[in-house]
């Protein structure tokens, strides 16, 4: 039997997975962030919501974010899905370097 307070927070993780099966459909990685966030606050270590909330970031193109929710994920079990979020994300972040650096090389040429 769960406690009320677990109820809740069961109650309000599934209400955060809903949210974020919309925002998919939408697809609007700021929501995604916010309602992954909020689901992780009732159900820390959900893994499912780490990896949604890592490639929100990823989306958002907000990579070194991405990469740190990604290795926080790791630390629970069944976290080894999250491995290759850290390493997309780790190429991203120097693709958006590269590509930074050549629209200066660009500039200044």
């Amino acid at each position: 039997e769960l406690s009320e307070d677990d109820r809740k927070r069961r109650e309000l993780a599934k209400s955060a997975y809903s949210n974020l099966a919309l925002v998919d459909e939408q697809k609007d990685p700021k929501q995604g962030i916010k309602w992954a966030k909020k689901g992780l606050q009732q159900a820390p270590g959900d893994i499912k919501l780490y990896y949604r909330l890592s490639k929100c970031h990823l989306a958002a193109k907000q990579y070194e974010e991405a990469k740190e929710v990604a290795i926080d994920g790791l630390n629970y079990e069944g976290g080894d899905i999250l491995k290759s979020l850290v390493s997309r994300a780790e190429l991203e972040m120097k693709r958006a370097f590269q590509r930074e650096k050549a629209m200066y090389q660009r500039m200044f040429a």
